[in-house]
């Protein structure tokens, strides 16, 4: 179907002027249009949708295949004909779905048809597609192409080794011409980039209209990512069903096949497209869109597709001398000349580069050369990156990381890594280009050294300084990790994996995933987990952590899992002076204080606990901290509760804090034989 929106001056024709009597006219003119439209040979239904003395607007919806032989505009001067409204200079101009709905709105409210669902009925069109647009687009092509322009956009877009080939074979004319719509094959496009594929897919469409590949120039843009479920399928069926003649454009950019329990599998999402495409394959044209690295998508696709052939466009890196050929074109196109410090970041000539890094180069090129050369009034202001680069982290969390006791070895190695990461965007910004750091880290400490306290405010820290997207914390451990039974260990890493993307995967004591006969699963842990970082590692940390000795057996042991982790941040214990401060910090929240000669006995039961083999650092100061409440309200107990102060109340003493140094167990001697 197409749709169109007819103009023409009627000619000769008494119009009433009171809108009483032009809606009795209008109504009078129903049974004519009805007649008209109930004609199998037209194949197409017209209304009258508003009227003057001097202009009037109709809309059509007409079957591609009668317009493949007949002009819209003969058929609305035969539909005024019949309605007894001569006209002449009948325009038809191609419309979308949305304006067509409009017209046609205007029409029921002008009394020209009988209702807006009666005519859309009589179209065979699902009116159910007008309630909910969130998943699709109706374009109309507007621009021209040629075989010359299309080819001068698709180097531009580092494309044409695959798109001119078939710029070609579309201008070549066919054996034999015939008033049927065939398509011969239907295209994928892999981009680099979803915002570079729009010009070359609309580029190609009008260049196939241009040769009568297209008889319509609407075309359907629908997202499969936001697909919900069956209820999208089917209005995505619907539209197809509205599009003979056009072309419909379904887009996986954004798409991850995966399963979800709440959602039709993308797996079934690309099949029943494909369903779709092979049913509608003689009427409608489909165009595939996906991103240049999803080969799940394409294979799912060449293997629904069967016998349909699908030509393949897809993105393409140059070498250097290509790649400045490339800037200085961009640098014309924009009434600049190059100079030496364009090519800078084709640093390497060995090297090739995609579109991306091309066009990141240029625009940091144009910004500054537009700031110095051009403007060099504002030679002096600084870009926003760089000042965001030189300063300090911001946002709530690192405040909390700086004021926690201790850990200074760890807020500069955390504070080092941030500077890293913002110089690294920095180099992004300016099309240099450099393969993405891992920011993966390793945590060592002994237990209560605030390693996963510091985990959780790096979270926030990434995330309140636009490094990370969610800034989540997501902790496992082994029993998180390993499965039960062979093959299900890779499955459970990689959806904890899905669940931190985003976020920082926080694993503790990592080296238990290997340390116990079970190393076959726990190998396949390791081995899935080493993967996953290579793969996740755009927008995710992963931090291990661990006891120092153990952590470093643990990755002497991995290789792969060594290379892959930048920062190495370690959690010493805490000295006697910082467990009395963290003392105090906790007795700070909880609204007591210690009492005056009370100091000196803490300090030394800390120095104590400190020399013991197993001491549990911020955690024994909070144990300590609770077993001193509990006795001091034992204390209290004992006198006169009607007397106590709020004093009393709220101060530890000395007598409240006790520690006894657990004595090492020796190692009982083993005796061979009988006793008597």
């Amino acid at each position: 179907m197409i749709f169109y929106k007819i103009t023409a001056e009627p000619q000769q024709i008494e119009i009433p002027r009171e809108n009483f009597e032009k809606r009795t006219w209008a109504m009078k003119l129903r049974p004519i249009a009805h007649k008209f439209n109930e004609n199998s040979e037209h194949k197409a239904a017209l209304c009258i949708c508003e009227i003057s003395h001097d202009s009037m607007i109709l809309a059509a919806v007409i079957d591609a295949e009668y317009v493949m032989s007949h002009r819209a505009a003969e058929l609305a001067e035969k539909f005024l004909i019949q309605s007894k409204i001569p006209a002449d200079k009948i325009v038809a101009e191609e419309v979308g779905y949305s304006e067509l709905y409009d017209l046609i709105d205007s029409a029921d409210d002008n009394n020209f048809i009988y209702s807006r669902s009666q005519f859309f009925d009589a179209c065979s069109i699902d009116t159910d597609l007008f309630r909910s647009r969130r998943s699709f687009e109706d374009r109309i092509v507007t621009k021209k192409s040629t075989a010359q322009s299309l080819k001068t956009v698709a180097w531009k877009n580092f494309c044409d080794t695959d798109l001119n080939p078939e710029i070609d074979r579309i201008c070549t004319p066919p054996v034999a011409v015939e008033n049927v719509l065939r398509h011969p094959v239907h295209y994928m496009f892999r981009f680099d980039s979803e915002k570079n594929i729009q010009p070359i897919v609309e580029g190609a469409l009008s260049l196939l209209r241009e040769n009568n590949r297209l008889i319509s120039a609407r075309y359907l843009d629908f997202k499969a990512p936001i697909l919900s479920g069956d209820s999208d399928i089917d209005r995505l069926r619907a539209m197809y069903e509205t599009l003979g003649g056009g072309a419909a454009v379904i887009s996986f950019f954004g798409f991850q096949v995966k399963e979800d329990e709440y959602m039709t599998s993308p797996e079934t999402v690309v099949t029943k497209a494909c369903e779709l495409a092979l049913e509608f394959r003689k009427k409608v044209l489909t165009v595939f869109c996906l991103n240049k690295t999803d080969e799940k998508t394409k294979t799912i696709l060449y293997g629904c597709m069967g016998d349909i052939p699908l030509v393949e466009i897809s993105t393409a890196s140059v070498d250097h001398a290509t790649a400045r050929k490339h800037l200085a074109a961009m640098a014309k196109e924009n009434g600049l000349t190059p100079d030496k410090t364009l090519y800078v970041p084709l640093a390497d000539r060995n090297a090739f580069y995609n579109g991306n890094d091309l066009n990141k180069a240029f625009d940091s090129w144009y910004h500054l050369t537009l700031k110095t050369k051009i403007f060099p009034q504002y030679a002096s202001i600084s870009t926003s990156r760089a000042i965001a680069a030189k300063a300090p982290p911001k946002g709530s969390a690192f405040d909390e990381l700086e004021r926690m006791i201790g850990l200074s070895e760890a807020k500069k190695v955390i504070t080092d890594a941030l500077n890293y990461f913002k110089i690294q965007k920095l180099y992004g910004s300016r099309g240099i280009v450099s393969e993405r750091p891992a920011m993966h880290m390793v945590f060592t400490g002994n237990p209560g050294t605030a390693k996963t306290t510091a985990a959780r405010l790096f979270a926030r820290i990434m995330k309140e300084n636009n490094l990370l997207s969610v800034g989540e914390v997501v902790e496992v451990g082994r029993a998180d990790l390993v499965g039960r039974y062979v093959g299900w260990t890779a499955k459970i890493v990689k959806e904890k994996f899905r669940a931190a993307k985003g976020s920082v995967l926080f694993i503790d004591e990592a080296y238990s995933l290997v340390d116990d006969r079970n190393g076959l699963y726990g190998d396949e842990a390791i081995n899935t987990i080493v993967q996953e970082m290579e793969n996740q590692r755009e927008d995710m940390v992963v931090i291990f952590a661990g006891y120092p000795d153990k952590m470093e057996e643990f990755l002497d042991k991995n290789p792969g899992l060594r290379s892959r982790i930048a920062f190495h941040v370690p959690f010493p214990n805490y000295s006697p002076f910082e467990l009395y401060s963290i003392l105090e910090l906790m007795c700070e929240k909880q609204k007591v204080r210690i009492g005056e000669g009370a100091k000196e006995k803490v300090y030394r039961i800390f120095e104590q606990a400190a020399k013991q083999q197993d001491f549990g650092n911020g955690r024994f100061v909070r144990n300590l901290l609770e077993s001193a409440k509990l006795r001091q309200a034992s204390r209290l107990v004992k006198t006169d509760c009607e007397k106590i102060t709020d004093d009393e109340l709220f101060t530890l003493t000395a007598e409240d804090f006790e520690y006894t140094p657990q004595t090492p167990r020796l190692p009982q001697k083993s005796v061979l034989g009988f006793c008597g």
